[in-house]
């Protein structure tokens, strides 16, 4: 069967790249067009789209700002950082994402050029809407390289970048490399990467960052990871890449609404963010093998039934009540 799939062009490729995805894996045999019609002028940030006439509308943004008009417009609102003291019917938290290289350079190029001429060129971003494509092909991987890997002993490894307007964050990620660096045993890569506009962590910064495989390799191969919600409190892409790496992940608390509760002691570890506090549960997940290697399984678990690009669409589908499609529940 042919489904009748309409999407808004104006999409950043490489922040729905992951959503794309789902929808090639959830609706098999779809004709993807691109068009205008039959939408309100949009933010680029989303994906939307228009499946056998049910309209839906999907938000990655940092903020919990809902758009009035998008609401308005859809049949069901998907959202990555939904404040769970809102309420609307429409609304309908999917959790986190991260961007992923969803097609090849050559198709992605004659993506950008069919969604450009389906109506993106009349949004005047033409110069970026080409650079999202070329990013989502130079800067990420497929899907099929999130998988989970082995975990060396006593190998702990953390990238991340400086946030000017977010000093809540750089002193967590601040304090896992203190924490790591003073336990004994613990052989520590990574840093944070240095920014001239943010000062107080010279003992933790570096220059140089890493071609992102080898950020990927270096993640997989850590024995832990460090989760802490990032800009505007949001639920960032590390989230959702170490759920799917399968990691053991020691996290600062959350405070955006999830598609199911990601619970203390089954799917991660929280702590208030001290080095005290992370140190200690470096130690617990270092002297029990056992209690880290259930989070691992929890937290892929959590990914491929909640998280993974098929299972976001299908549940969101389900939501829009198009239950026949893929498999959809």
């Amino acid at each position: 069967m042919l489904y009748s799939l309409i999407i808004y062009p104006g999409f950043k490729a490489s922040y729905y790249s992951y959503y794309i995805q789902g929808l090639i894996d959830a609706v098999p045999g779809a004709k993807f067009t691109f068009s205008t019609s039959g939408f309100p002028r949009l933010h680029h940030h989303c994906l939307a789209f228009i499946l056998n006439s049910r309209r839906i509308y999907i938000s990655a943004g940092d903020g919990t700002g809902v758009g009035r008009e998008a609401l308005d417009w859809c049949d069901v609102y998907a959202k990555v950082n939904w404040d769970p003291t809102m309420s609307h019917v429409k609304l309908f938290a999917i959790g986190p994402s991260f961007g992923i290289q969803f097609l090849p350079l050559w198709r992605g190029g004659l993506w950008a050029v069919r969604s450009y001429f389906g109506g993106a060129f009349r949004l005047n971003r033409g110069r970026e809407h080409f650079a999202e494509y070329w990013r989502q092909w130079r800067h990420r991987l497929p899907i099929g390289a999130y998988e989970p890997g082995t975990s060396e002993a006593d190998y702990a490894f953390s990238l991340s970048r400086l946030w000017k307007n977010e000093p809540k964050t750089n002193l967590a990620r601040a304090n896992f490399i203190r924490a790591c660096r003073s336990s004994p045993g613990l052989r520590f890569e990574g840093g944070l990467v240095r920014r001239s506009d943010v000062s107080g962590f010279d003992d933790v910064t570096v220059s140089t960052t890493l071609a992102y495989p080898d950020y990927v390799a270096r993640t997989r191969a850590s024995l832990v990871v460090f989760n802490t919600p990032a800009v505007c409190g949001c639920l960032g892409w590390k989230l959702a890449e170490f759920l799917a790496f399968g990691k053991a992940i020691i996290s600062t608390p959350l405070h955006r609404a999830l598609p199911a509760p990601l619970q203390h002691g089954v799917h991660l570890h929280y702590v208030d963010g001290s080095v005290e506090s992370i140190r200690d549960a470096l130690h617990v997940l270092r002297s029990k093998p056992d209690y880290r290697l259930a989070l691992e399984r929890a937290a892929r678990d959590y990914y491929d039934a909640y998280l993974a690009p098929v299972a976001v669409v299908r549940r969101v589908l389900g939501r829009a009540q198009i239950d026949r499609i893929g498999g959809a529940s």
